[in-house]
């Protein structure tokens, strides 16, 4: 049993959890979440994953009441124009502090109303919304699961304040899906055995949705399917099945069509007949009892109790298909929870404890929001927010903001705030260069040969260096500088595949930083260099056209990006009669270090 399974088996209670303290309060949060959208302008559900395709379960019960839709929140970032004074914002995020909730907040900076729905009291979401609503659905380290069965509730709780129905009634139809939740886990794991076998090998599955709470389930399935079993997978409609993708029908095709709602049950029987008859393996399954013989019937209850029911079905037989595959079901296989990897700290804590003063602290890291999250002329962060954000006095952000004042990255401007300069990156304030940009501004051209590129397993001394199990998966890219067509240098990096993912096959030379910035977005901000004097063996010395044994000398480095995140571990050779290290210090300042070559 994997721990995504584990988690799974305690879905009905965190749903019976959920629903009582709800209940307790007397839904005091959600009536006032359902004010402020009704009061809006125009609302906007958005979140990533699993946290949008809920969403699909209530935004056509809400049209006939207010004006509402749903985007991805990557979407969102790209938009900066589309939110309106006056907008209601629901952002959605288990974690709360996924990458684009945190740029969210940089990005929007207070034109609407933000209602925050996160599991995690606090999160960046949580702690920055005007109202935050909880899931209590306990800690989830596998894909999703009892955090989507949680959400929906909570927007059904909404919905049904939003438009005038008695709340005591929805309870009842979520109360009555617990039990038949507990009766899958306990008798129908075998019988959803089955249905896997017959969707078996299940390289490509194709979900179906009918119906507001079948379209949500659809969506999570094709999802977590992916992520979960590793199944190529994708959701449709009836309508947009029809529209083209048909014609995939064949004996080598699988897919599972859902049904919440009466009304469309001829619309998926005809389907699933059509499909049948070109070949393809399919099972509905449903809140509705039909004369169909590759039917699962849930039970009959209504579409709010059957979202509950169906999304446990759904994993129950993700584990059995992901079993079959050979493959561990629900657990992360290349990335992680993205908000573990990738989030922005917004939150961050300086250290207390040390040689460095909180000024100094802060001053960086408001740095690196000028330079990575703001455009020249943006508004910046208030004192206030910046205290709130990193807990530090207000003397102490002043003192900070004024130092980057001093370095022409920020202007105060009286009675409206404190802005970005027009000209955001001086010369002696940038990000750090790579070493074809750095001899660039030295006015000489350097080439870059690729000499290997390929994928390997961590040794004890790379796992220890990059945090990460022995035997990791690593890339590792070497390459020789050669300035006039003579090597000057042996530059040597690694990284992790689940950051800079096939940049073994993707990358082709020169400048690795810009390569970086434009193909995965990573700015490089800092690294950590050590240097000492080595002498050379035979394989470097070929490279380098040099003599065995001849000086060089060796730097190993750690490459951080605009989050904060180790991005490589570099080894870099230099040919001693080619460069010098030059050393600057200044009280108070960095400690700058420089590699030049003659």
């Amino acid at each position: 049993m994997t721990g995504f399974y584990e988690e799974v088996m305690t879905q009905p209670s965190k749903l019976a959890g959920l629903l009582e303290i709800y209940k307790q309060e007397g839904y005091e949060t959600v009536r006032e979440a359902a004010a402020m959208i009704t009061q809006g302008n125009h609302v906007y559900f958005a979140g990533m994953g699993t946290s949008l395709n809920v969403a699909s379960c209530i935004l056509g019960r809400l049209s006939q009441q207010v004006s509402a839709s749903a985007l991805e929140a990557g979407e969102l970032l790209e938009m900066p124009g589309l939110l309106r004074e006056g907008d209601v914002l629901v952002l959605i995020s288990q974690s709360g502090e996924s990458i684009e909730i945190c740029r969210l907040f940089e990005q929007i900076k207070r034109r609407v109303k933000i209602i925050g729905i996160t599991n995690n009291e606090g999160s960046v979401l949580a702690k920055n919304s005007d109202l935050a609503l909880f899931l209590y659905a306990g800690t989830e380290e596998s894909i999703t699961n009892k955090t989507f069965t949680n959400t929906m509730a909570v927007l059904y709780m909404i919905e049904s304040v939003i438009n005038g129905k008695d709340l005591s009634e929805l309870e009842e139809k979520l109360y009555s899906a617990i039990p038949v939740m507990e009766e899958l886990l306990k008798t129908g794991k075998e019988e959803i055995r089955q249905w896997a076998q017959r969707l078996s090998p299940a390289d490509v599955i194709h979900f179906i949705g009918a119906g507001a709470a079948a379209a949500s389930l659809a969506q999570q399935s094709a999802l977590i399917f992916m992520e979960g079993a590793q199944c190529s997978a994708r959701a449709f409609s009836v309508g947009g099945f029809r529209h083209g993708p048909i014609e995939i029908c064949s004996k080598q095709h699988r897919a599972v069509l859902y049904l919440s709602d009466g009304k469309y049950m001829e619309k998926i029987l005809n389907l699933a007949r059509e499909m049948q008859y070109y070949g393809s393996e399919v099972v509905i399954v449903s809140n509705q009892s039909m004369d169909f013989g590759s039917h699962f019937f849930v039970g009959s209850m209504a579409e709010e109790g059957f979202a509950m029911a169906g999304a446990l079905f759904m994993e129950i037989l993700l584990y059995q298909v992901a079993s079959m595959r050979g493959v561990a079901a629900g657990e992360f296989h290349i990335t992680n929870k993205i908000c573990k990897k990738g989030i922005i700290n917004l939150m961050k804590k300086l250290e207390r404890e040390g040689p460095l003063t909180l000024t100094y602290q802060l001053t960086e890291e408001l740095r690196k929001l000028v330079m990575t999250q703001y455009k020249p002329g943006d508004l910046f962060l208030s004192d206030k927010e910046i205290v709130e954000k990193y807990g530090v006095s207000v003397i102490t952000v002043r003192n900070a903001v004024e130092n980057l004042v001093s370095e022409d990255l920020l202007v105060r401007k009286r009675g409206k705030g404190t802005f970005l300069t027009d000209k955001k990156i001086s010369n002696n304030i940038t990000v750090l260069q790579s070493g074809t940009e750095l001899f660039k501004a030295m006015g000489i051209e350097s080439t870059i040969e690729l000499i290997s590129a390929k994928q390997i397993k961590a040794d004890h001394l790379l796992s220890k260096r990059f945090e990460v199990p022995f035997k990791t998966e690593l890339y590792k890219l070497v390459r020789v500088r050669k300035i006039a067509g003579i090597p000057y240098s042996i530059e040597t990096n690694y990284f992790t595949t689940e950051t800079c993912r096939d940049i073994i096959h993707l990358y082709q030379g020169n400048s690795l930083y810009a390569f970086l910035k434009d193909t995965y977005d990573i700015c490089v901000l800092k690294s950590h260099e050590t240097y000492n004097a080595v002498l050379l063996d035979e394989e470097h010395a070929k490279l380098l056209d040099q003599k065995k044994k001849s000086p060089a000398f060796r730097m190993e480095g750690r490459v951080y990006d605009q989050y904060d995140r180790l991005i490589s571990l570099e080894e870099s050779i230099y040919r001693a009669d080619k460069y010098e290290i030059v050393v600057d210090t200044d009280a108070g300042q960095h400690r700058a270090t420089y590699v030049i070559g003659e």
